[in-house]
């Protein structure tokens, strides 16, 4: 007769309080934010790194330097442009602290120096993001200057530093909105909107707007695709290059969270979909008429 089989010693699990667990737990946390990560740091590789996105942002100087104001494109194409890096930050905000707002990887509980860390970035990794990105448009315009020396214009130059320093003025407004939604959510349900969540029900429950302002986002996303696929040379002349790459950030960072989210949900690749449909679209699409 067999003896029977004693099962052995459970493996030991690290306690909350091990460093290693807290920093995989802040990997963890944070990951699901990577593309609005991505996304706040775009500005810089665009507009600086790319001479064509730098020349977006002497386009828009020169509007504001050499236009006529009787014609609409030399205030309108400005004024989109920061309509749509507020739109983009807005977004990303917005989507980070949805993502980061569900406990997609059942994390540990924070504990110790790195566990107040985990805290502090639960609450405000999100508006950082946000604010990066305008910051990060801010900081290439003021670069863009130094790439004329003194051989500019004054007046395109001093353009160049005003919409570098509204760009940062974006700060003041997205910080409103962040707090306007904070006492929103706290007058109807006494949530804290930085708190996590098991799923998606409790975070819709605890927050009534998610659901309404991400497909708001969706929408607003799906309506620019299809107007630059309608009539993109109308549009880009309407709107300016500049608005556009704005409100691309805004489309890509909502389809994204989407993808993100589905991904989460199910086990459907998404990713690599979303990659292979790239590459199959890239032999039917030709850009060189439009340019």
């Amino acid at each position: 007769m067999l003896a029977p089989i004693v099962p052995g010693p459970a493996p030991a699990v690290p306690p909350p309080t091990n460093l290693w667990v807290q920093l995989d737990a802040l990997w963890r946390q944070l990951a699901p934010t990577a593309l609005q990560f991505l996304a706040a740091l775009m500005p810089i590789g665009v507009f600086y790194f790319f001479d064509q996105g730098a020349e977006v942002l002497s386009m828009v100087a020169e509007d504001l330097t050499f236009g006529r104001w009787n014609d609409p494109g030399s205030y309108i194409h400005p004024l989109l442009f920061l309509g749509g890096s507020f739109a983009a930050a807005t977004a990303i905000w917005y989507s980070a602290r949805t993502l980061i707002s569900i406990d997609i990887a059942s994390l540990p509980p924070s504990a110790g120096p790195i566990g107040v860390l985990r805290d502090w970035l639960q609450e405000w990794w999100p508006r950082l993001l946000a604010w990066i990105s305008v910051s990060m448009v801010a900081a290439c315009f003021f670069l863009r200057i130094g790439e004329y020396g003194g051989s500019a214009n004054a007046w395109f130059v001093r353009w160049l530093a005003i919409m570098g320093l509204l760009h940062l003025a974006l700060i003041w407004p997205l910080w409103k909105v962040m707090r306007f939604r904070r006492n929103w959510v706290r007058a109807r349900t006494g949530a804290a909107t930085y708190q996590r969540h098991t799923n998606w029900n409790a975070l819709t429950t605890a927050a009534p707007d998610t659901i309404g302002v991400s497909v708001g986002f969706l929408i607003g996303s799906a309506t620019l695709l299809i107007a630059v696929w309608a009539a993109p040379i109308f549009l880009g002349r309407f709107i300016g290059t500049g608005a556009m790459l704005s409100f691309a950030a805004m489309t890509w960072v909502s389809a994204g969270s989407l993808l993100i989210w589905i991904r989460s949900r199910t086990s459907i690749p998404t990713v690599f979909l979303l990659v292979a449909l790239a590459l199959i679209c890239s032999h039917v699409m030709d850009n060189h008429h439009i340019r």
